[in-house]
C-alpha cells in the first residue's frame, strides 16, 4: 500500500495541477451547491412536483447537449491545439461560428420537440407529466442559453481559462438558484414551494449565467486579431462538428435515457426519488469529471506536440488521483447509504438498492480513468461515437425491459450495464489505437 502511494505521490510531481486545482475546486462547490439544492426542493416541494422539476431539468440538458451541434468538443480540441502551436488565429472566428450554427439550430429543435410532445402525448405531455405542461415549457426557455454557455465554456475551457470557464454555470447559477428559492420560500406564507416558481427561477439563473460567460469572453477577446479562415479549415470544422454532434446525442441518450424512460413508465414521485439516488450516487464519478476537464485540451496538446510519454505519465497520474477520491465517497455512501438518503426525507429510502447499484456503476467509470477523453482529443473521435453508440444501445434496450418490470432498481441496473459496456469498449479502443493505457489496472501492472 505504501508502494502504491509513493507511485502516485511521484507519478504527480511531473503533472501540471493548476488546471485540475481549479476544476476540483469549481467542481466540488457546484456538486454542494446542487446537493444542497436538492436537499432544499426535495424538502419544501410536494414529492411529485420535485420529481417534475428534475424530469425538466434532465430535458434541459439533454436538449442543450444536442443543441450545441457538436462544436463543444470541437472547440475545445482546435482552441487547444491552436494554444500548443502558439497560433490562436483562427479561434474567434471558430467560436462565432459556432454561435451561428448552434443558435438556430437549437430553436429548430425546441419547436419540433413541443411539436412531438403535443402531437403524440410523450415527453411532459404523456399521461404522468401531463399536469405539468406548463412549467415544462417554462423550463425550455433555459435550453438556447444553455447552448450559449456551453459554447462560451468550450472556448475558455480551450484556453485553459479554467476558472473563467467554470465560475459562471457550476458556482453563480446555483448560488442564484438557491438564494432566490430560500427568500421566496421563507419570505412566503406557503407550506409549499410549486414547481411554477421553480421554472421561472431556474430560466433567471441560467441567464445571469449566460450572460456572465459571454461578458468574460468578450472582453478576453477584444484584443485579439480574427483572421478569415481557409477554406479547408471551414470543411474540417464541418466534418469534426458533425462526428461530435452525433456523438453528443448518443452520448446525452447514455446519460439520460433512465431519467426519460421514468418519465414514461413511473410517476413524478419515483421519478423523484430515483433522482436523489442518481444524484449522490453521482458524486462518486465526479472526481473523474472535475480532473478531465483541465486535462482535455492538455491531451490534444501532448498529442499534437508529439510528446507520448509525457501524455502516458500525465494520463496514468491522473487515473490514480480519480481512483483514489472516487473510493472515498463510495465507502462512505455503502456504509451511511440509508441516513444519507433521508437527508432528503423520509419517503427517500425507497431507492436504497437503487442507490448501491449506482454506486458501483459510478465506480466502473474511475476504473477506465480519461479513456474516452483520451480518444476525443486525438482524433479518434469517430470511436469514441461507436462505443457509445453501443453503450447507449444497451442502455436503451435495458432500461426499455427492466424499468416495467423492476422499477427504479430496473434503471440503475440498465445504467450499470451500459456503464460497463462503453468502459471496456473506450480502454481497448484507446490503447489499440495510441497506445496509451489509461485504465487504473496500468497502476497495478507496473512495478
Amino acid at each position: 500500500m505504501k508502494k502504491i502511494i509513493f507511485e502516485i505521490i511521484s507519478s504527480l510531481r511531473t503533472h501540471d495541477l493548476k488546471a485540475d486545482a481549479i476544476s476540483f475546486s469549481m467542481q466540488v462547490g457546484a456538486m454542494l451547491l446542487n446537493l444542497l439544492i436538492n436537499l432544499l426542493l426535495a424538502n419544501i416541494m410536494l414529492p411529485a412536483d420535485y420529481g417534475a422539476f428534475a424530469y425538466s431539468t434532465t430535458l434541459i440538458f439533454v436538449l442543450a447537449g444536442i443543441g450545441t451541434f457538436g462544436t463543444q468538443n470541437l472547440l475545445v480540441r482546435e482552441v487547444g491545439a491552436g494554444l500548443a502551436a502558439n497560433n490562436l488565429s483562427n479561434s474567434k472566428i471558430l467560436l462565432g461560428w459556432s454561435l451561428r450554427r448552434s443558435i438556430p439550430f437549437v430553436l429548430i429543435l425546441i419547436s419540433l420537440f413541443i411539436f412531438i410532445a403535443f402531437q403524440f402525448n410523450l415527453f411532459f405531455r404523456s399521461q404522468n407529466l401531463a399536469s405539468y405542461t406548463f412549467p415544462m415549457l417554462v423550463s425550455l426557455a433555459a435550453v438556447p442559453l444553455l447552448v450559449i454557455i456551453y459554447i462560451n465554456q468550450s472556448y475558455l475551457q480551450g484556453l485553459r481559462k479554467i476558472f473563467s470557464a467554470l465560475f459562471a454555470e457550476k458556482i453563480v447559477k446555483p448560488f442564484l438558484f438557491l438564494v432566490a428559492v430560500t427568500i421566496l420560500f421563507f419570505s412566503s406564507q406557503e407550506t409549499l414551494f410549486a414547481f411554477n416558481k421553480a421554472a421561472l427561477i431556474n430560466v433567471a439563473s441560467f441567464l445571469a449565467a449566460s450572460i456572465i460567460l459571454v461578458v468574460s469572453v468578450s472582453r478576453l477577446n477584444k484584443n485579439t486579431a480574427a483572421t478569415a479562415p481557409e477554406k479547408h479549415h471551414v470543411d474540417q470544422w464541418t466534418k469534426s462538428s458533425m462526428t461530435f454532434f452525433l456523438f453528443s446525442i448518443v452520448t446525452l441518450l447514455y446519460l439520460r435515457t433512465d431519467i426519460l424512460c421514468l418519465g414514461f413508465y413511473q410517476s413524478p414521485e419515483q421519478i423523484g426519488i430515483y433522482n436523489i439516488s442518481c444524484r449522490v450516487a453521482d458524486t462518486v464519478s465526479f472526481p473523474l469529471h472535475i480532473l478531465t476537464f483541465g486535462l482535455a485540451p492538455m491531451i490534444s496538446g501532448l498529442f499534437h506536440s508529439d510528446d507520448k510519454l509525457k501524455l502516458q505519465a500525465t494520463v496514468t497520474a491522473s487515473t490514480r488521483l480519480i481512483f483514489l477520491l472516487s473510493v472515498i465517497p463510495a465507502l462512505l455512501f455503502i456504509f451511511f447509504g440509508t441516513p444519507i438518503l433521508n437527508l432528503f426525507g423520509k419517503h427517500f429510502e425507497a431507492g436504497y438498492t437503487s442507490f448501491m447499484i449506482l454506486i458501483f456503476a459510478n465506480l466502473i467509470n474511475a476504473l477506465a480513468g480519461p479513456a474516452g477523453y483520451v480518444l476525443a482529443m486525438t482524433g479518434h473521435e469517430r470511436l469514441a461515437f461507436l462505443s457509445m453508440t453501443v453503450a447507449c444501445l444497451v442502455n436503451i434496450a435495458m432500461n426499455l425491459v427492466l424499468i416495467p418490470l423492476y422499477g427504479i432498481n430496473g434503471a440503475a441496473i440498465a445504467v450499470s450495464l451500459a456503464m460497463l459496456t462503453w468502459n471496456i469498449l473506450i480502454v481497448v479502443f484507446t490503447v489499440k489505437k495510441t497506445g496509451i493505457r489509461p485504465d487504473i489496472f496500468y497502476l497495478l501492472k507496473r512495478k
